[in-house]
């Protein structure tokens, strides 16, 4: 509540420390407590290969990710597979 009196309408969220799909029944929690006032958006290690554990979550319409495998740039080829999965 007090995050929708300032004026927020998302939360970017792990849920815990470490990766976001490690936590997915944190977040579940989260999306619920939010009850529509909010959207929870989980980031934090989110990739192609777990991203649709996340979109099972009822309530999760966006996600976050770098899309960064490895160095410091967003890889391609990830973000085409991550895409794919989000179509």
């Amino acid at each position: 509540a007090v995050l929708t009196r300032l004026g927020y309408t998302r939360v970017l969220t792990s849920g815990n420390p470490g990766a976001a799909p490690t936590h997915a029944a944190l977040i579940q929690q989260l999306v619920e407590h939010a009850a529509d006032q909010l959207i929870i958006m989980p980031g934090g290690g989110v990739r192609s290969g777990n991203v649709s554990d996340l979109l099972k979550i009822p309530g999760i319409k966006e996600v976050h990710s770098s899309g960064i495998l490895t160095g410091d740039l967003p890889d391609e080829g990830e973000i085409k597979a991550l895409l794919k999965k989000l179509a």
